[in-house]
């Protein structure tokens, strides 16, 4: 016996509203159906829609974490330039005992090196012994007289104000930091 007769041998009424119900859902099923493939046409196929609005929620973020990479990117450039403008004046003080000027050298060159924040901190010593911005060898009244004793250890340290700003934002201001220890010769 199929199902449709025992609805009508046994329930009558409640079969009746069964079929009833089940021809309402296929009448909303075949509504929802067109009402899809409308849709679908309009925007233009399955998957187009959904890209542009996962792309429309995630490029904000993308760009905001791209934003601080190179933000990062930019301090630690300036980090490196910074070891790396250290390292060559004490190289240069190391070896340039009796040049004309080796202080003024060393920092006009830590003032002018480029990609660093203007104006850093600079302290030249020898020993316990702060080193003037000026160091010139006394020629007039003795040759061996100079600034830098040979055997000696001199370091040079600079201290650099550094900021980050992301989308217009500043934030704290870093300071970036670098010295090094020579031994005159």
């Amino acid at each position: 016996m199929t199902t449709e007769r025992i609805c009508d041998a046994e329930m009558g009424l409640a079969c009746g509203m069964v079929r009833r119900h089940s021809r309402i859902f296929t009448r909303v099923n075949g509504i929802a159906r067109a009402a899809t493939k409308r849709l679908r046409a309009h925007c233009g196929g399955r998957s187009e829609g959904s890209a542009l609005i996962e792309m429309a929620l995630m490029l904000p973020v993308v760009m905001l974490v791209m934003t601080g990479i190179f933000g990062f990117s930019l301090l630690l450039f300036q980090q490196i330039q910074l070891t790396e403008t250290v390292s060559s004046a004490g190289h240069y003080l190391a070896v340039a005992r009796l040049a004309a000027d080796p202080c003024a050298t060393v920092y006009n060159a830590i003032n002018t090196a480029p990609g660093l924040p203007p104006n850093p901190t600079i302290a030249i010593t020898q020993g316990t012994t702060s080193l003037p911005t000026t160091c010139p060898i006394n020629t007039a009244t003795n040759p061996a007289t100079t600034f830098l004793i040979s055997g000696a250890t001199v370091n040079v340290s600079v201290t650099s104000k550094s900021s980050l700003a992301v989308f217009g934002f500043s934030y704290q201001a870093f300071y970036l930091n670098s010295q090094i220890s020579e031994i005159v010769q």
